[in-house]
């Protein structure tokens, strides 16, 4: 078993017994199933990717650890979650250059998104899988309550343009993420544009 393996393996229940724990009860998009999607996809796409097996577990570390900020803070989030990764062991167990690369993907999942490598990319597409997947609408409207219980969104119809312009605006990362998810993100958004066409 590799180092970065045993570290996972250590951190695993004990970080997601935390985020079930300590997360807001209205964190219903931000919670511990996004969590587990964003660290089956960051496999599934890095194996499509063709990355190393070390490159996968940098992944797997670094999407199980991604949203631990949401314990402490909403906004920069991102920052707080590489220094829970740093403070819970990552520093005095792993390598300084594979803690390095760990808190650059997790900071790379700042909105709006800004890759700078390959796996950065890579996680980035994970977060945002849902995008261009069937449960997109259930998904996102976990998004939506979490939103609305947190003072940041008011209604359905602000809600559904502020989707139009996310979606128009955002691109996968990866050659993988872009040929199995684009048309079924693009199906999504015109489903959501009927909506805000018929609702004007």
């Amino acid at each position: 078993m590799t180092e970065l393996s045993a570290f996972y393996l250590q951190h695993l229940e004990p970080v997601l017994q935390r985020l079930k724990d300590g997360l807001n009860k209205h964190y219903y998009y931000h919670d511990v199933r996004h969590t587990l999607d964003v660290i089956e996809q960051s496999q599934t796409i890095g194996k499509l990717e063709g990355i190393s097996l070390r490159e996968l577990e940098i992944l797997k570390i670094a999407a199980l650890f991604h949203d631990t900020g949401f314990l402490e803070v909403r906004t920069g989030h991102e920052q707080a979650s590489v220094d829970f990764f740093q403070n819970i062991g990552g520093l005095s167990t792993l390598t300084l250059e594979d803690c390095d690369i760990i808190a650059g993907c997790i900071r790379a999942t700042r909105m709006p998104q800004n890759p700078l490598n390959h796996l950065e990319r890579i996680l980035c597409d994970a977060d945002l899988d849902y995008l261009g997947r069937e449960d997109f609408d259930l998904i996102g409207e976990n998004l939506f309550l979490e939103m609305s219980a947190c003072g940041e969104m008011s209604d359905r119809i602000t809600w559904d343009n502020l989707q139009v312009k996310f979606l128009e605006a955002h691109s996968y990362h990866t050659r993988s993420n872009q040929t199995r998810r684009n048309m079924k993100k693009e199906q999504n958004l015109n489903e959501v544009r009927l909506r805000v066409a018929q609702k004007s």
